[in-house]
């Protein structure tokens, strides 16, 4: 079976080009993963007195800018790429975003002050929109119709693999240290292999079932898992319930699979449906245009997440994110056509 796998699809030899150029400019968004795993483990290190790595220690207030100001950066990458890309082309775009990404590390590396790591998120930022406006394009404008689904998908897999690559080193490797031997923490490894099984499963699915049924399945699951992780907060917070028999493992998997079925629809699925439902004359400044609107709500979550956890639970959090599934569910059902096959020039 795993032959036959290699021997069709993205891996026939009239492909290899098209996968090869894919995979070689996917590499950007694999240490871009990395710069966006590296926060989430050193967080609760930089808000410690005791543990923070650097000279100085941050506030909780000071977490959630980190969180928040990425999208700031965000938006600018989607416009600002969205020029370079209509001026220079595509490949020149590409090779421009070295430049904030390697930024990212110096800041990191050098920093003396909370304000550098502001600055490093805004870095990251401006690589993550550009990205997120430029490969899409550049990949869809080369790959087959009969392919174009997964290899598009090769830029979440890369990204969700450089991420899980950042969780495992910033948790476990001293700062300024290059690791001989890694110790992973279990949950974190989990999610983050989770998140890889998951865009490996649109990859395989994306062209052989279309885009709108793994975006149906994705909403769906999305919200009954996260209405799910509401009703056990709800029993642990206000209940006072012993739930200790299923704390071990039940917050996880739940996570876990949150996290899988994302990655199977909305996550990896819904940029190949961008780029290929916008007609060719304004899909550069339309794609930075939807991005930068998302990039704007990336921001409003990651800013107010913190604040509804303190103020309203994690129950009442999670249950709004699930309505928030479900809305976007009804859309994908109502008003979303399918793209798969769809001829990226018409």
């Amino acid at each position: 079976m795993l032959i036959s796998i290699f021997k069709s699809g993205i891996f026939q030899w009239q492909y290899r080009r098209q996968l090869l150029v894919s995979l070689s400019a996917t590499l950007i968004t694999f240490c871009h993963g990395i710069a966006l795993g590296w926060l989430s483990p050193m967080l609760p290190k930089l808000l410690s007195p005791q543990e923070t790595p650097l000279s100085f220690y941050i506030d909780v207030n000071e977490a959630s800018w980190l969180g928040a100001v990425i999208s700031i950066g965000g938006i600018s990458g989607n416009f600002s790429f969205s020029y370079l890309m209509n001026r220079f082309g595509r490949k020149v775009s590409i090779y421009a975003l070295a430049v904030p990404h390697t930024c990212i590390w110096f800041l990191f590396y050098f920093a003396q002050s909370i304000e550098w790591l502001y600055v490093a998120r805004v870095c990251a930022g401006l690589t993550g929109g550009g990205m997120f406006v430029v490969l899409p394009i550049f990949i869809g404008e080369i790959a087959d119709n009969s392919i174009r689904g997964r290899l598009c998908s090769f830029f979440t897999l890369t990204m969700n693999t450089g991420i899980m690559v950042g969780f495992v080193v910033s948790s476990h490797i001293a700062y300024h240290v290059i690791p001989c031997a890694l110790d992973p923490n279990t949950n974190t490894i989990i999610i983050g292999a989770v998140q890889i099984l998951g865009t490996l499963a649109s990859i395989y699915l994306v062209d052989r079932y279309g885009r709108k049924i793994l975006l149906i399945v994705s909403c769906a699951g999305s919200g009954i898992g996260t209405s799910a992780f509401g009703l056990y907060a709800f029993y642990v917070e206000e209940q006072k319930a012993d739930l200790s028999a299923f704390s071990a493992w039940l917050p996880v998997t739940l996570m876990a699979f949150i996290i899988f079925i994302a990655n199977v629809g909305v996550i990896s699925v819904s940029m190949v449906v961008l780029v290929e439902i916008l007609p060719q004359k304004i899909r550069a400044v339309a794609t930075s245009f939807c991005l930068g609107c998302l990039s704007f709500f990336a921001f409003a979550s990651l800013k107010t997440f913190p604040l509804m956890m303190f103020h309203l639970g994690l129950a009442a959090t999670m249950w709004f994110c699930g309505a928030v599934s479900v809305t976007c569910l009804f859309y994908v059902v109502v008003c979303l056509e399918e793209t798969k096959g769809r001829s990226m020039y018409d």
